[in-house]
């Protein structure tokens, strides 16, 4: 066989990285055009000519609007988002995108094109230092080697692919459990530290990671959550790729999915199971009454998603104070409360006795001030981290809210329709008890 090409080597490559990206769940690539990505940007555009169902390229020649198309995009599918540039400052015009990505939690991939190592430090025109550009903004960080189409290679820049979606989705990336403990305040007197003596010292030490406390901290480490990626790939001329070149795509088909005779599909953000010792915990703390749902940002991330959590919600009887980027304000429900703004400017508004906060603190500074001057206490329920710059968290739940949502439903109440059976439905969790009792977690067992 007749060795490749230059051109025929950079299309394989190329080719073979942007189909794996496809198959991990990357359906938009938003170019800003330029020389040297000319081949990130012909191989994005090939593949979606020859799959247009798969993926799709959209040009935005400002690398600073592109950047937010692409950030908009992978915020609005949940779903990582692409974007190509040119070498020299293009990839640092990405910098305010690559910001809000990583503090809102948006699967972001920068491919940014460069010159081949050999042109780096001597002066060649639209060369800069993009090893790391971002620094620390970014979760993952890959050098990519020059493009070659040797099997070797090509089995790579399949790997790299995989791995930067992994990244960006948060996917088998564990926190360090003593990163995600929350800012202990040890009152003695509330009725989480009532749970936790209930529940014995060495089950409140296990249940917040060997921390000892007046109250359980729930803290097993968690996913990280979305996050930008940053690739750099040297491109040395001839910088337009030959797809003429055999096994350019695949038929989208893993050998996986073969054998299976189905789809395996994308990859997915990670899913936590929260902690039992917190669960029992939140449920206690919503049976004794006076609780309310502070609904930040990275609540909900669809409209189902929404209507999930506002109607458990409203099971639980618990008021939602809907933020503007809690994504709760589409739904209309009588548990959501989108005006909650003026409630805390009435100096007669009952404040609640305590508060579970899902995702970031609001933008309300009304509600800010209010809860910080009244204290109650807080249940930050995050994936990540708690996000609490006012240092009034009393329990963590590492969770998303919708993970908490699935895993507390709320208690069958009195005259609730029977099942199928003709029995009422047990709920799916322990029966709340009183303050600081005990609850046995295992459900009752079948007369």
């Amino acid at each position: 066989m007749a060795e490749l090409t230059h051109a025929q080597k950079t299309a394989r490559y190329l080719g073979a990285f942007f189909d794996e990206l496809v198959r991990c769940g990357v359906h938009d690539v938003v170019v800003s055009p330029g020389s040297r990505s000319t081949g990130l940007a012909m191989t994005a555009f090939e593949l979606s000519c020859r799959r247009p169902d798969d993926l799709r390229v959209h040009v935005d020649v400002d690398e600073r609007g592109a950047s937010f198309v692409a950030l908009g995009l992978a915020k609005a599918t949940g779903r990582p988002a692409a974007l190509v540039c040119t070498s020299g400052t293009a990839p640092a015009n990405y910098f305010p995108a690559v910001m809000e990505a990583q503090t809102s939690r948006i699967p972001l991939l920068v491919l940014s094109s460069d010159r081949p190592e050999m042109l780096l430090g001597l002066g060649a025109p639209q060369t800069a230092d993009q090893v790391k550009l971002f620094g620390d903004t970014v979760r993952l960080f890959r050098q990519m080697p020059e493009p070659d189409g040797a099997p070797k290679a090509v089995a790579f820049a399949r790997q790299a692919a995989r791995e930067a979606c992994i990244a960006a989705l948060g996917r088998g990336r564990a926190a360090d459990a003593d990163a995600t403990l929350a800012a202990v305040r040890g009152s003695a007197g509330c009725a989480v530290g009532a749970a936790a003596s209930a529940m014995g010292a060495s089950d409140a030490s296990s249940a917040a990671g060997g921390v000892t406390g007046a109250f359980p901290v729930a803290s097993r480490g968690s996913a990280q959550g979305c996050a930008p990626v940053h690739l750099n790939f040297p491109l040395d001329e001839p910088l337009k790729p030959d797809f003429s070149v055999e096994g350019l795509f695949d038929d989208g088909a893993s050998s996986l999915d073969e054998a299976l005779g189905a789809s395996v599909g994308p990859l997915t953000g990670a899913r936590m199971v929260p902690d039992a010792t917190a669960l029992r915990a939140v449920e206690s703390l919503i049976a004794q009454g006076g609780v309310a749902v502070l609904a930040g940002e990275g609540t909900c991330e669809t409209l189902a998603e929404a209507r999930e959590v506002a109607a458990w919600a409203a099971r639980w009887e618990l008021p939602l104070l809907a933020d503007p980027l809690s994504g709760l304000r589409a739904v209309d429900a009588p548990c959501v409360i989108d005006s909650y703004d003026n409630l805390f400017a009435r100096d007669d508004c009952p404040l609640p006795r305590a508060i579970i906060r899902f995702g970031r603190w609001p933008l309300s500074k009304r509600a800010f001030n209010g809860l910080a001057a009244a204290r109650p206490l807080q249940v930050v329920v995050d994936a990540c981290e708690t996000r609490d710059f006012n240092l009034m968290t009393d329990l963590y739940v590492p969770c998303t809210p919708l993970d908490l949502v699935r895993a507390l439903p709320a208690p069958v109440a009195a005259g609730a329709p029977a099942s199928e059976d003709g029995a009422a439905a047990a709920p799916a969790t322990a029966t709340a008890a009183a303050p600081g009792a005990p609850v046995d977690p295992a459900p009752a067992a079948a007369a």
